[in-house]
């Protein structure tokens, strides 16, 4: 008996330990997961400014937003004034920053800081690049299939319906365990 209540605290301390080790990799430090656009260079965008702006439809393969890349090109030059780049639902704007042209690298992605944005998974969203510039301008690349070159990264979300499956598991893992161990005695 005593044997049985010494193993029912071990599993009792293996689960909170499981549970521990759930919550500190996808709660409290999560991995973020990555949606890639647009796979190689192919060709520029044009300048974007006053007359040229892009757009881009994705399909959210996350729920949080928190970050994206854009692939720029800024013809090797300083340019001036800021680009807004915004992602819209239904034509309306989610979200919307300015990055200011003279800092944008030559042939190198651009992070672009989002927050947490909401989104709806599976959703058909649009990311627009414009500029209020009349003439000039960074431009950005696309694949040979007319795709933005970009990255979206998306929190990893862990919701209770995970937790309880990992519970339900540990605990039929814990039984079975259990019934071998008597079995194995016997």
């Amino acid at each position: 008996m005593r044997k049985i209540r010494k193993l029912q605290i071990l599993f009792m301390l293996l689960t909170i330990l499981v549970n521990v080790i759930v919550y500190l990799r996808f709660v409290k430090y999560p991995q973020n997961r990555t949606q890639l656009f647009g796979e190689e260079l192919s060709v520029l965008s044009g300048e974007i400014n006053m007359e040229n702006n892009i757009s881009q439809n994705f399909t959210a393969a996350g729920a949080k937003l928190v970050s994206m890349e854009i692939f720029f090109s800024t013809y090797a030059r300083e340019n001036i004034g800021e680009t807004t780049i915004a992602i819209k639902n239904h034509k309306r704007n989610i979200f919307e920053t300015k990055i200011n042209n003279s800092l944008v690298i030559d042939n190198a992605y651009q992070k672009i800081e989002t927050g947490q944005v909401l989104l709806r998974e599976g959703q058909t969203y649009c990311i627009t690049v414009s500029s209020g510039i009349k003439e000039g301008g960074i431009s950005a690349w696309k694949d040979k299939q007319g795709q933005l070159v970009a990255k979206v990264e998306y929190e990893q979300m862990f919701g209770i319906e995970q937790w309880i499956c990992v519970n339900v598991a540990f605990g039929c893992a814990n039984y079975l365990l259990c019934s071998l161990w008597k079995l194995l005695r016997a």
